[in-house]
């Protein structure tokens, strides 16, 4: 039947890795859709596109005089000619440049700049694919002139190039380094290979899958990240927690305490192995199973959120999990059934056929020390966290934008001059749609009257309407061939040039302000500012529900797995306790910029407000899995035993080595993140990485002791319609008990 199962596993994921790699091939990758779909802004986006065919300006020209003067005539004729140029390129929809409109704002205050802005065909990854192309071709000017490129468009194409450069450079340096981990654990070359071959056959097939999704729904640029991250991450846990289980069998270091096995010569028969490996795969199988159902309830919280990014990113990261668990479980003891008594490591002299195996692990000594004084333990170890919690109360959340990427990025550097040296925010302007004009009475009064409570607005510099241009409660110019096309049956735009950073608090303000103007018509309010609003408020009103949903089925999970209310209880607190601490170091990191140095990215006063989102959930899934890890083997001994103290101190002997060093090496692969010159990929490295090794080193060492302790036979208790046998097969029937020391 195992084979059956291996046959059947490995031809269902040939299938899907030679459909998804043929897809994928021609698949594009979206780098934005961090904005709900169904919000106003997006609406109003929609509108825009549909009936006026405009959309948001994805290429910024910041066009320099190296004069000093951009007015000087030598200096208009080569911009004109770089104008015609853009005007000329496919793909490129509109062109707005400061001397044809000569808008004041479109001029830097020490008139040494001017600006050239650009909006192109196509969807996010087409767009972004066309900007990064004519970027590169429009920087490359020589003459009078000088030309920074930014804009979204161009943002968005530089983020995914460096993204796949860096991801590259993170797998060459993550990869030795765990091998040279996995050789020194396991003390056997070739034996390493294997958790390594099963990662990378997972993330091989998690990406097979994006690469289907992506030819039906938009797959963020981020995917490959997180499938690289959980599926080698996952895959390497699981095939430890195997490998071990099945040296504990066949009587290798992990054996039980005082236990006497055949070595690896003529005492183990080939039924013995087999017999040994069917053991260890019905034990390590349920905690597998269970551990990775419990990371992919988490990263399934993800799509509770209306946000497209977020909802790819759950479904890369479900997709890595499962290809991690099914190789893991149906895979990998094939190999191992190759190797035999290969798994043990190279520790007994020729000739030696037994061992005693060694005394109590280190993690077994400190569990036994913590038991003696648990209530002293635990409250060191929860106050420690709650003082590295504090800076969460002061957390801001923002937006990914050009300081996203490295100082020395040429996009980032024109994107610097925008903020510095001009007054208005031509290329980041706020569109009010109306739609249902025509119901309203003496149209054009009306919309003129609409513009006009728009520039009263404390925050705007002007309002362009189809009736006009109008500052400061005042008509300030009359109707262009421009702003006459604003107008499209019983629809119609505004452009808000706003006076203010868009994604700042006044931004926000703003657009809050603009949603209030009192309107005869149906109004909504898009834009940079208004995307971040709408994103932020649906986070924030979905939380509630995403943590709900996360909470309550792995409540159930562990309930199922081991038959006690406490544990599941246990298990949420001291998640949430440990995951805080974590938020509380990446807002004193990344948002105060207390690191910002060594780490080399631009402190600006938030994080992305899509990133704790995603680095909770993945988070708290890889936390519970080694919970999971401890668990189970704490209750397999007192299902057997009836020892509390003892079943804690076996658990800790049993899974202390292995989580510790299944921690360190996802940690590894997370690390790699961090050399990353993409800021959210920073945050996204380190936060998990510090993440797993606090969860795994002080949580799951300390605390889960202390707190088993303290709540003592309790921890087992259930309402009696809940009791049910939940022990499983005893792998081990000969096996002493361990005393508590």
């Amino acid at each position: 039947m195992l084979r059956r199962r291996q046959v059947l596993a490995l031809a269902l994921l040939a299938l899907i890795g030679l459909l998804g790699t043929r897809v994928a091939v021609g698949a594009q990758l979206s780098g934005g859709g961090f904005v709900p779909p169904d919000s106003e802004s997006a609406r109003a986006a929609d509108v825009l596109e549909q009936r006026f065919a405009v959309v948001a300006t994805g290429l910024v020209l910041v066009v320099g005089s190296r004069s000093g003067d951009v007015d000087a005539p030598v200096v208009s004729a080569a911009a004109a000619r770089l104008t015609e140029r853009l005007a000329a390129e496919p793909g490129v929809r509109s062109v707005t440049s400061y001397w044809s409109a000569r808008a004041a704002t479109l001029r830097s205050g020490d008139g040494r700049y001017a600006l050239v802005l650009a909006t192109l065909d196509g969807d996010d990854p087409t767009r972004s694919d066309r900007a990064g192309v004519l970027a590169g071709q429009l920087r490359d000017v020589d003459g009078p002139i000088t030309v920074g490129v930014t804009g979204q468009d161009v943002v968005a194409a530089e983020t995914d190039e460096r993204i796949s450069a860096d991801l590259l450079r993170a797998e060459l340096v993550a990869f030795p380094a765990m091998m040279l981990l996995l050789g020194l654990f396991l003390r056997r070359v070739r034996l390493a290979l294997v958790p390594v071959l099963v990662g990378m056959l997972a993330v091989v097939g998690g990406v097979a899958v994006v690469g289907l999704l992506a030819a039906v729904t938009d797959m963020s640029t981020f995917t490959t990240n997180i499938v690289v991250g959980l599926g080698l991450g996952l895959s390497i846990d699981y095939a430890l927690l195997v490998i071990y289980r099945y040296r504990e069998e066949l009587g290798g270091p992990t054996a039980p305490r005082g236990r006497t096995e055949a070595g690896t010569g003529t005492g183990v028969t080939r039924e013995s192995r087999d017999a040994a490996l069917a053991r260890a795969w019905a034990a390590s199988g349920r905690t597998v199973g269970f551990s990775a159902a419990t990371v992919a309830v988490s990263l399934l919280g993800l799509a509770v959120f209306p946000i497209p990014f977020l909802r790819s990113m759950a479904l890369a990261g479900v997709a890595a999990t499962v290809f991690a668990a099914v190789l893991s479980l149906l895979v990998l003891p094939a190999v191992l059934a190759a190797f035999g008594t290969g798994v043990l490591p190279r520790r007994r002299p020729a000739g030696e056929r037994h061992t005693t195996l060694p005394a109590h692990s280190a993690w077994y000594r400190l569990a036994r020390l913590v038991g003696r004084r648990p209530l002293l333990w635990g409250g060191a170890v929860t106050a420690v966290l709650v003082v590295l919690a504090l800076p969460l109360g002061g957390v801001s959340l923002g937006v990914n934008d050009d300081r996203n990427l490295p100082a020395s990025s040429e996009s980032r550097q024109a994107a610097e001059i925008l903020r510095t040296g001009f007054d208005g925010r031509e290329s980041s302007p706020l569109r009010v749609v109306a739609t249902g004009t025509a119901r309203a009475a003496g149209t054009d009064q009306s919309l003129s009257d609409y513009a006009v409570a728009l520039s009263e607005v404390r925050g705007v510099t002007r309002v362009d309407g189809p009736t006009g241009t109008f500052a400061d409660g005042v008509r300030a110019g009359e109707p262009t061939a421009a702003t006459s096309r604003q107008r499209a049956g019983d629809a119609a735009f505004w452009t808000v040039i706003p006076a203010v950073e868009p994604i700042s608090a006044a931004g926000e303000r703003l657009v809050a302000d603009l949603r209030a103007v009192p309107s005869p018509f149906t109004v909504r309010v898009g834009g940079a500012a208004a995307d971040h609003v709408d994103t932020y408020d649906t986070l924030m009103s979905r939380l509630p529900y995403a943590a709900g949903f996360i909470a309550v089925v792995t409540f159930l999970a562990l309930l199922a797995m081991f038959g006690s209310v406490v544990i599941p209880l246990q298990a949420l607190m001291v998640n949430l306790l440990s995951l805080s601490a974590t938020f509380g170091v990446l807002v004193w990191v990344f948002q105060d910029g207390h690191l910002s140095g060594p780490l080399d990215f631009t402190a600006t006063g938030s994080i992305p407000a899509a990133m704790p989102v995603l680095v909770f959930c993945v988070a708290f899934g890889v936390s519970m899995d080694y919970g999971v890890f401890l668990l189970a083997r704490i209750k397999e001994h007192h299902d057997r035993t009836g020892d509390h103290a003892g079943a804690i101190l076996h658990g800790i002997d049993r899974t202390g080595a292995i989580v510790t060093f299944a921690a360190l090496l996802l940690a590894t692969v997370f690390a790699g993140f961090v050399t990353s010159s993409v800021t959210a990929i920073k945050l996204l490295g380190f936060g998990l990485a510090l993440a797993v090794l606090l969860d795994a080193c002080v949580v799951r060492g300390v605390l889960v002791p202390a707190v088993l302790r303290l709540c003592g036979r309790a921890t087992w208790w259930a309402p009696r319609p809940l009791r049910r046998p939940h022990a499983h097969p005893d792998p081990e029937p000969h096996a002493p008990r361990v005393g508590t020391g």
